[in-house]
């Protein structure tokens, strides 16, 4: 399966694009980023005012529910919080949103470990009261996250060792455990943490669910554990947070255990073009997974 392309700035409307530039001033240049998961524009726009980034779908496209999100929460995330801005947004036929562009590098946690943590532990104290009750819970992908691990568990699949233990983890999963009132990033992938410089930033905030302030942290773990910590390293990490502790063992066992499996059903039903990079993070994933549940380290091929 070929990769996906990704839309730019040129298959933006006239009617959205001068809406834009009534907004920001002549579009001077423009730079798209490499396709993803989802195919709208991502793309640095640099204007006769300023320099912003622009995300944008037809309001017509699938991943229209996604982007609105992203708007509704970018309304709502206060200014203080290390995450770009969004300063302006448009529904004209396009959704069309603008943040402020971010100067910076991708996040490496071999170094920028403790300036996650920072970060982490801002966005917890600023959102720990959601400014969007009424958003959706994490217990949504939770249960999206769960259906496929079952998927992948029924299959029986080579990969993962000790398949019956993880099954049993599964049955006795409570949606409810990660259920709370603090709004959430909900997709820290590496590939949203960006360093400016003096902070890292949390972008991109399409997935953001209410849910237990500890879930975010818990997220990283497996990125962590790529990155070369151990899975106790990542979780004395893990454990500078003060929401840590309220994290129900049982609840992080479920957790570590939904997402190598999720994982691994996404490998065996998803594009090709996406199953090398996936395999490359099982790994880590079942590590913690094993971990959590004291089984011998296997790290499968």
């Amino acid at each position: 399966m070929e990769i996906m392309k990704r839309l730019t700035w040129a298959h933006l409307p006239d009617p959205a694009r001068s809406a834009f530039e009534a907004e920001f001033g002549q579009v001077l240049t423009t730079s798209t980023t490499p396709p993803g998961l989802t195919v709208g524009i991502a793309s640095r726009v640099e204007t006769e005012r300023r320099t912003v980034f622009v995300k944008a779908l037809p309001a017509v496209s699938p991943a229209f529910p996604d982007l609105d999100r992203e708007r509704i929460v970018g309304e709502a995330l206060p200014e203080s919080l290390p995450a770009p801005r969004l300063r302006w947004s448009s529904t004209n036929g396009w959704l069309v949103l603008a943040f402020d562009y971010v100067r910076g590098r991708r996040v490496d946690l071999t170094r920028d470990s403790a300036a996650v943590m920072t970060s982490l532990m801002a966005v917890s104290r600023l959102l720990r009261s959601s400014p969007l009750p009424s958003l959706r819970p994490i217990s949504e992908k939770i249960g999206a996250l769960m259906e496929g691990a079952h998927a992948a568990v029924d299959s029986r699949p080579e990969q993962i060792a000790d398949v019956d233990v993880y099954k049993a983890v599964l049955e006795k999963a409570d949606l409810t455990s990660f259920e709370g009132d603090s709004l959430l990033h909900a997709d820290p992938a590496l590939s949203n943490l960006i360093f400016d410089g003096s902070q890292v930033l949390f972008v991109d905030w399409a997935l953001a669910s209410n849910g237990a302030a500890w879930i975010d942290t818990g997220l990283l773990i497996p990125a962590l554990i790529e990155s070369g910590f151990t899975p106790p390293e990542a979780e004395k990490w893990a454990a500078q947070h003060p929401a840590w502790s309220l994290a129900p063992p049982d609840t992080l066992d479920v957790l570590s255990v939904i997402r190598p499996l999720f994982i691994l059903n996404k490998i065996q039903a998803g594009p090709d073009w996406l199953a090398e990079r996936r395999r490359a993070t099982l790994a880590a994933h079942e590590a913690w997974a094993r971990h959590r549940l004291k089984l011998p380290a296997v790290w499968p091929g």
